[in-house]
């Protein structure tokens, strides 16, 4: 569910989602231009490789805003990026990629988006996020102990996670695309086991994630080296 509000900042239509309770636009608004300048950081932080990885948004005026396809993130400009409302079909071609396409995540992304009411998910093929399926066998990346989990949104408490927190992400198994992907997506999401989760691992591919987890990821990577166990079952 979500209320109309006022985006200050643009005088545009802004929506409070109610579960989240976290007003889009109150602070920067999600304008193309932001969105653009955020898919270079992603690349230039490793998260976005090339062509790799995409993102999905919901704007300040509640358009649906989507990264194309088959184009680096680091040359994406905001005429680049596909619209279309969040609960259409309906995609605009930007003036920028008259043939162009939209990213082939979009169809997961608005599943994530209407389930959890996420207002913005990104694809990321991070290395730490491949690496840390490989490393673990069954269907959960389970961490404790760590000072950024407090980073962490909890869907189910709509607040913050804290450090004594035990963050479990669920892990899918990789398909041969990503519209192969949703069911998977959808069978997670429907679980009253993972109604907190803000992210899903898709086992050697990457992750589709509504906050930033990479850092766990990677140092996950470094104490499975040290022989460290990520998590440890009280007694």
């Amino acid at each position: 569910m979500t209320t109309e509000g006022v985006c200050v900042d643009c005088d545009g239509p802004c929506f409070l989602d109610s579960r989240r309770a976290l007003m889009s636009c109150t602070n920067e608004p999600m304008l193309p231009e932001l969105m653009a300048d955020l898919l270079g950081q992603f690349y230039r932080l490793g998260w976005m490789t090339g062509s790799g990885g995409a993102m999905a948004a919901i704007s300040c005026d509640n358009r649906l805003l989507l990264s194309p396809s088959s184009l680096q993130k680091e040359r994406i400009k905001a005429c680049d990026l596909f619209a279309s409302a969040p609960n259409s079909r309906t995609v605009r071609t930007p003036t920028c990629m008259p043939h162009g396409k939209p990213t082939a995540c979009q169809g997961i992304f608005k599943i994530i988006m209407e389930m959890t009411g996420a207002q913005c998910v990104i694809h990321s093929h991070s290395k730490a996020s491949n690496l840390a399926t490989r490393l673990i066998g069954g269907l959960q990346f389970v961490i404790a102990g760590q000072e950024y989990i407090k980073g962490i949104y909890n869907f189910r408490t709509e607040k913050a996670m804290e450090n004594d927190d035990i963050l479990i992400v669920p892990i899918i198994e990789n398909m041969p695309t990503e519209e192969a992907l949703e069911p998977q997506v959808v069978k997670v999401l429907e679980q009253k086991e993972y109604a907190h989760i803000s992210a899903i691992l898709v086992r050697n591919h990457g992750v589709f994630v509504a906050e930033i987890y990479d850092y766990l990821f990677d140092i996950s990577i470094d104490l499975h080296k040290m022989g460290v166990p990520l998590f440890t079952a009280v007694e």
